[in-house]
């Protein structure tokens, strides 16, 4: 719509609905407006171009009006017809409810996290984006960490005296996301060490990011199968996991779950390590074991 002086010259695509489930939804908290609607989008399905769907939309803002954030979402590819309400939890996470297409009209809700995580200042040495390690390197000072940093084959990454704070995947990443368990996805803030690679602690702390007024918990270290890590005189706090030995994979409710299909790597913890305020502190593949019996009955060797 082009409006010149108050008056409307040009017009495109104007449609109107009286239907109260259609209009957008705007609630204020903690300073905060919260906007739940729709965004319509074209695509493409075989050989039918500018098919119209409709996502979910969902934006916050300040009270000057400046966006903070915003996402788009879909509900088992189907268009979301109409968006209805915004409710909050106990936690202050963010609950939204609609419906879609699917059955002709199914409901939906969704959830999401209340965001604060991405308010706070990310500097200096911080890591805000995806960190890959492949060469020797020293970490000297202590930093917050918004994604994965991934020690590859033949690196090592040393970490001194340094408190080292981790961002929550949930809090950053949204459950359908983090439920793909995209194998190339580095966005969840962990650190990941892969065969070959080597992680030393020296004097140094891992915790969860305080956000909110509140510490974090975070998913903790993933040492894959051949991976060393060195946990000297440091501590490893508020993780799901502190460290799993084998590889992770996460769960439609953003629960971190080991895969148990990746064993085998070694960790030697020293000097008076601790594991603090875990939900789990360390987790090693389960193995099968074999029985082999020999040809006298008493002997007996188990294979893992």
């Amino acid at each position: 719509m082009e409006i010149s002086n108050g008056e409307v010259e040009k017009a495109i695509n104007v449609g109107a609905c009286e239907a109260p489930d259609y209009y957008a939804k705007l609630e204020l908290k903690d300073g905060e407006i919260y906007m739940l609607g729709a965004k319509s989008r074209f695509y493409q399905e075989g050989f039918f171009p500018n098919i119209l769907k409709a996502d979910g939309y969902f934006a916050t803002f300040d009270l000057n009006l400046q966006n903070r954030s915003e996402r788009t979402f879909e509900v088992d590819n189907w268009n979301i017809n109409c968006s209805f309400d915004i409710g909050f939890d106990c936690e202050g996470n963010i609950i939204i409810s609609g419906d879609n297409e699917l059955n002709h009209d199914d409901y939906y809700f969704y959830t999401f996290s209340k965001n604060c995580q991405n308010k706070i200042t990310y500097s200096g040495d911080d890591i805000i984006t995806p960190a890959n390690i492949s060469i020797a390197t020293d970490w000297n000072t202590s930093r917050k960490i918004k994604a994965t940093v991934t020690v590859e084959s033949g690196a090592t990454l040393t970490v001194n005296n340094s408190t080292l704070q981790f961002g929550a995947s949930w809090e950053l990443v949204d459950y359908d996301i983090l439920s793909q368990n995209d194998p190339t996805f580095d966005m969840i803030p962990k650190i990941v060490v892969k065969n070959g690679g080597t992680l030393i602690l020296n004097g140094s702390i891992l915790k969860g990011l305080n956000a909110c007024n509140q510490d974090w918990m975070w998913d903790g270290i993933e040492a894959h199968n051949g991976s060393t890590v060195i946990i000297n005189g440091s501590t490893i706090q508020d993780a799901k996991i502190g460290v799993l030995v084998d590889k992770a994979k996460y769960s439609s409710a953003g629960r971190i779950i080991p895969s148990e299909s990746d064993g085998g790597g070694t960790l030697n913890m020293i000097n008076g390590s601790i594991i603090l305020n875990c939900y789990k502190g360390i987790h090693f593949v389960h193995v099968l074991a074999i029985l082999a019996i020999f040809p006298t009955p008493t002997s007996y060797v188990m294979h893992s």
